[in-house]
């Protein structure tokens, strides 16, 4: 879990209530608004079962009202969420490097990301077996697991961790860059969009997976120009952030025109709802300790396994769900309620019993030591 600071290692909880928020908007969106319109959900349910779907009745849409007053905006639930998350990428990512080495930093995020990527996949293949009666190939276990389908161009497993790929693709730049500012946030959306139009001129297969993923990467700029901006006077800051807005909103539609991809993320709104979440939250508790420190633990404690159930709630959530239905369950909130909790649960578990442990040897492996003894030797010359 990130620490934010400034000259002291005050955990704020109000970023890990920020992250929950998130999480609720994106796995809403995912159990109940999917669930309730879909006919089918990639992974999760076998094509052999896509007869059971839509899992919820559309015709009892009262649980379905968040989705409808968002969309009165001209957003989606979890596309908010999933924006948020990268809001607090782009953020949290500028005080970690400004505390840790390059070395340190990368060292950690490994430590953080593959152990729940893991767990994850290997618990998505047993409830698609044992549950669903259905198999993978080999090759998408193996894509998944070391993260290089954009490379093979294949589909990965679960259809959620496009989003873990485009914050890899943006930590592995930011260690090459040895200033981060707002500078270095305007030459980012301009190499973007150079992507963008090369994707256009060349047709290239290879760019085209560039371009899928890094075209989100001005969105979690925002959140970087958002930290980059907290010492500035209120209108700078707010030009700052609105100029990073318009430049993410500008390069998603510079794909949308040039290269036809009609996605719902090139709607400014949803940035500007995301980041008005976000902004809402930073400006009431973020200098306010005494208002921060009466966010209830149970925040916290969500917010430490968000990542494991941000990973395994399609699959945890619908297969509680189809098994649910086949038990002639039918009550559209018992059906969510079920999935939401016990997606939970299980990520709680999978958390405690299995990703820990397998960070705690990561962390014990000669390649990432080595790490930490190249930043101490620094340390040391200095």
């Amino acid at each position: 879990m990130d620490v934010i600071s400034g000259k002291s290692n005050y955990h704020y909880k109000y970023l890990d209530l920020i992250r929950c928020i998130a999480l609720f908007l994106v796995m809403y969106g995912h159990l109940v608004h999917v669930a309730m319109y879909s006919t089918s959900v990639y992974g999760a349910i076998s094509e052999n079962n896509n007869y059971l779907l839509p899992i919820l009745d559309s015709k009892k849409i009262i649980i379905d009202y968040l989705e409808i007053l968002f969309s009165k905006l001209g957003v989606k639930t979890a596309v908010v969420g999933v924006v948020i998350f990268f809001l607090l990428t782009g953020y949290l990512s500028v005080n970690s490097l400004n505390k840790q080495s390059k070395s340190e930093f990368l060292h950690k995020k490994i430590i953080r990301l593959a152990p729940g990527l893991w767990t994850a996949t290997v618990v998505s293949i047993l409830l698609s077996f044992f549950i669903q009666h259905d198999c993978f190939a080999w090759y998408q276990i193996i894509s998944q697991i070391f993260m290089i389908h954009p490379i093979i161009q294949v589909e990965p497993i679960s259809g959620v961790i496009w989003t873990l790929a485009v914050e890899i693709i943006f930590y592995i730049s930011i260690i090459h860059v040895k200033n981060i500012d707002f500078k270095f946030v305007i030459i980012a959306n301009v190499v973007v969009a150079l992507c963008i139009y090369s994707l256009c001129v060349t047709s290239s297969p290879n760019m085209y997976q560039i371009v899928y993923f890094i075209k989100f990467i001005p969105i979690i700029l925002i959140g970087t120009t958002i930290k980059l901006s907290e010492q500035n006077l209120w209108y700078i800051r707010g030009c700052k952030i609105a100029l990073s807005v318009i430049f993410a909103w500008i390069n998603l539609n510079f794909n949308k025109v040039l290269n036809g991809d009609e996605t719902t993320y090139p709607n400014i709104m949803t940035g500007f709802v995301a980041i008005g979440i976000f902004e809402i939250f930073y400006l009431v508790f973020n200098k306010r300790r005494d208002l921060d420190e009466k966010i209830p633990g149970f925040v916290s404690f969500v917010s430490d396994i968000s990542y494991m159930i941000y990973l395994l709630q399609i699959y945890v959530g619908f297969n509680i769900m189809y098994v649910m239905k086949l038990n002639g369950i039918m009550n559209n909130f018992m059906l969510v309620l079920s999935a939401f909790f016990g997606t939970i649960l299980v990520s709680w578990m999978c958390h405690v019993l299995i990703e820990k442990r397998i960070s705690l040897w990561l962390s014990s492996t000669k390649f990432l030591r080595g790490m930490q003894n190249q930043k101490r030797k620094k340390v040391k010359a200095l």
